[in-house]
Order: C-alpha cells, then structure tokens, then sequence
C-alpha cells in the first residue's frame, strides 16, 4: 500500500486497517482523520494492539526469553528477532516529495530477514537433530 501509494487514497487507507483488523480501533482513536503518522502508530507501534507488528515483536521476544537452553544462547537468538525499540515513529514517517516511505519500507524488510533467519535458527537449533543424534529434544 505504501509502495504503491493507495495508503494515500481512502479505499487503500481503509484497507490497510480493514487488513490489519484495526478499523475500530482507529477510528476511536483518531476518529476520521486519515493521517500516516496515526497509522504508522497504531500498525507498527502499539505494544497494546495484538495486530500491530511491535506487538507481535515484543510478544515474540518475550516468547523466546523462555525457551530452553543457555542464557547466551538466547541471547544470540534474540539479537536475531526484529526489534520494535528501534522503531521511532518520525523515521518512519520521513519520506521523498514522490511519498516513498524509505525508512518504512527499510525497515519492514530486515523485518522480514529477521524473522526469516530466526525462524531458521530456531529451527536448526530445536527441530533439526540430524547433527547432533545425541541431543535429546527440546534442546536440553
């Protein structure tokens, strides 16, 4: 929506919220303004919204702190998950005369990356037993 622009026109603006399951919320919110800075707040930022990705974040950090295994270990597969403390609201927000979102569309895809080589971490480390046979599972 962003890269194609229809976040600018009603129906794409909408959609988006529609997308995320937030009309309701954003409309008590912010009642009918059709602003980015709101948006961008409610979808990406807001740790109380279980749809926004800083929720789904935090949420999954939180998940990984309790796994099993040593605490460097963690630690290491943390560093990997995305981080919404990076995220600032204004950054995301910048964008070109042409309304490319840079900031925005940066850092969703190391969002992405991160999710993707978490998710292969994790896999390798609690699910792919055939280089350690004598591991038993669960990774204890």
């Amino acid at each position: 929506a962003f890269r194609t622009g229809a976040v600018h026109s009603d129906s794409g603006f909408n959609l988006l919220l529609a997308l995320f399951d937030s009309t309701i919320t954003y409309r008590a919110l912010y009642q009918k303004r059709l602003e980015i800075p709101p948006l961008l707040d409610l979808l990406m930022l807001d740790r109380e919204n279980p749809r926004a990705l800083g929720w789904v974040a935090q949420t999954l950090r939180a998940r990984m702190a309790k796994l099993p295994g040593e605490a460097a270990d963690k630690e290491a597969l943390l560093a990997l998950a995305p981080d919404p403390d990076v995220w600032h609201l204004p950054e995301l927000c910048t964008h070109t005369q042409e309304l490319h979102y840079t900031w925005l569309e940066l850092t969703l895809a190391q969002s992405i990356d991160s999710a993707w080589r978490l998710s292969d971490e994790i896999s390798r480390r609690y699910f792919a037993h055939a280089n350690a046979p004598d591991r038993p599972l669960g990774g204890y």
